[in-house]
Formats: structure tokens, C-alpha cells, sequence
């Protein structure tokens, strides 16, 4: 026995057999127990009456406390109280002693900090590169993940064009079309609106004047194979107007018909009647 016991309420007491011993356990409260050379791991435990030695387990027991606080070895999770080795743990690397866990492995596009035992391990978004802030007529590339890869502001668009205040009149017909140089734009009501309503010539106009005529009863007016107006006069009575060499023209009435009475005979290709009485006279 060693170290200094001043002060120590207990008498120390030798015990004679003390060379032969391996070693001597607990305090002098208590009844030393003398063992052979123990095995690693081999624990000395309380019955409650005496003191024992508790072998060392097998790999994978844990210390458990039993029936009446007895405390022995048993295989983790087979209901000792021990954490079980078939549970799905989620590790950060493989161990022998599990059965069932899952190794996590986060992805590239996340960041992560290791708190090491005891601590957190936490993770974030890595960082994308782009410049915090805000952007003015922006570009953006976005990528499969939904996650901004880079991002640059653009020049302001160009103001757009001020509406026309006038508009163009159409006056004529046959005009070519043109597609413009003008800036300014339409309005969706505008109109270019169309010509007026030719004013046309009255027949006096166009054919009695022209033709230095009065416009006299019993007078066409006409125009010409070369497009001039002229008057046809009708200068008599029981006159019919035709055409004749090109021309209008007045010309008289048949005054007299003949009245078939007999039959038609077809000679070179013309019918003729073989008897036919001939009436004089004007037909009205």
C-alpha cells in the first residue's frame, strides 16, 4: 500500500499475504478480492453481497443492466437497452459493426460542414458565382436545376416610334405601291380614304356639246370607231337605227312583206318558198 494517509479515518491494516497477491481491489471498507493475472476488458462488479469479476464480451455486447440492477453483456439490439446493429442509421462512412446503415453522400451542387463528434453537420448551397444584386434589363442563364448561372444587365430598348399626325390622301387611282422609309406608325382607326366620286358628264357634255349639237328630238348620241362623240340624226319618219359599214345609222323601215302560202324548198343550202303573196305597205 502506497501514497500518504494522513488524515485518513481508517486504520490501515497489512495483509500478510500481500507479496502473493496479483493486485488488491476496492478500499480497506470492504473485503479485498484476490484474482488470478484477468483478462482485458474483464470488470469487477457489486452482487450486493460480494465482488465479482464480470468476463470481458464478445464484440458488438454492450454493458447492460438487468433484473435487479445486475449488470451483464449483451448483443446490441437484442433488447438489452444497447443501440441495435440492423437499425438504418444514416453515416458518414461505412462501419463493420452495422448492418443496415446508409452512407450519405451529398451532391456536388451543395456545400457542407463537418462539425466533427458531437457537433453539426450542415449544408448549404455552394455559392453560383453570380454577383448578388440587382439587375436592368437583365440577362439570365438559368440551368437544369432551376438555379441562376450568370446574369448581366442590358442596354434600355429603344423608345418606340411617335404616331403619325397626318395621313396621306388618295386622290387618284393606279398608284404604285410603296413600303416607306417613314419612323412614325399608324394608328389602328387611321384612313386614307378614297377619291371622290367621279363627277360624270351629263350625255349634253359628252356627246351634244362635243359634237356641236343641240341635243334636237330624234337625235343618238354616239361615238365613233375612234372614241369622238357624234349624233346620229334620225331625219325622217318610219326610220330604224343599225348598224352599216361601221357605223350608226338611220335607215327606213321595210314597207313591204311577203305571206308565205306555199311550202319551203331547200335549194343550195337556202329555203325558199314556192309561192308567196307580196303586201305593200309600211309595218309600224
Amino acid at each position: 500500500m502506497g501514497g500518504d494517509l494522513t488524515g485518513r479515518p481508517e486504520t490501515p491494516t497489512i495483509n500478510p499475504n500481500a507479496a502473493s497477491l496479483k493486485h488488491t481491489l476496492l478500499g480497506p471498507r470492504h473485503t479485498d478480492t484476490v484474482t488470478s493475472t484477468p483478462a482485458t476488458g474483464a470488470l469487477v462488479v457489486g452482487s450486493g453481497v460480494s465482488w465479482t469479476k464480470l468476463p470481458v464480451g464478445t464484440t458488438g455486447q454492450v454493458l447492460t443492466v438487468g433484473n435487479a440492477g445486475a449488470l451483464g453483456w449483451a448483443t446490441g439490439g437484442g433488447g438489452g437497452g444497447g443501440a441495435p446493429t440492423n437499425a438504418q442509421y444514416l453515416t458518414l462512412a461505412s462501419d463493420a459493426t452495422l448492418t443496415d446503415e446508409r452512407v450519405f453522400a451529398h451532391s456536388a451542387r451543395l456545400a457542407h460542414t463537418d462539425g466533427g463528434a458531437g457537433g453539426n453537420y450542415t449544408l448549404d448551397l455552394n455559392v453560383s458565382g453570380v454577383a448578388a444584386g440587382s439587375y436592368t434589363y437583365a440577362s439570365v442563364t438559368v440551368d437544369t436545376y432551376g438555379r441562376v448561372t450568370a446574369a448581366s444587365s442590358g442596354s434600355a430598348p429603344v423608345a418606340p416610334p411617335a404616331p403619325a399626325t397626318t395621313v396621306v390622301t388618295e386622290t387618284s387611282y393606279g398608284q404604285t405601291q410603296a413600303v416607306g422609309i417613314a419612323t412614325t406608325y399608324a394608328r389602328e382607326d387611321h384612313s386614307h380614304g378614297t377619291p371622290a366620286v367621279p363627277a360624270h358628264n351629263t350625255l349634253s357634255n359628252l356627246a351634244w356639246i362635243n359634237a356641236a349639237h343641240t341635243g334636237a328630238a330624234n337625235a343618238v348620241a354616239a361615238w365613233n370607231a375612234a372614241g369622238a362623240a357624234t349624233v346620229v340624226q334620225a331625219t325622217t319618219d318610219e326610220t330604224m337605227l343599225v348598224r352599216r359599214a361601221g357605223t350608226l345609222q338611220w335607215v327606213p323601215l321595210v314597207v313591204a312583206m311577203s305571206v308565205l302560202d306555199g311550202e319551203l324548198v331547200l335549194e343550195g343550202g337556202v329555203l325558199y318558198g314556192t309561192s308567196a303573196t307580196v303586201y305593200t305597205g309600211t309595218i309600224i
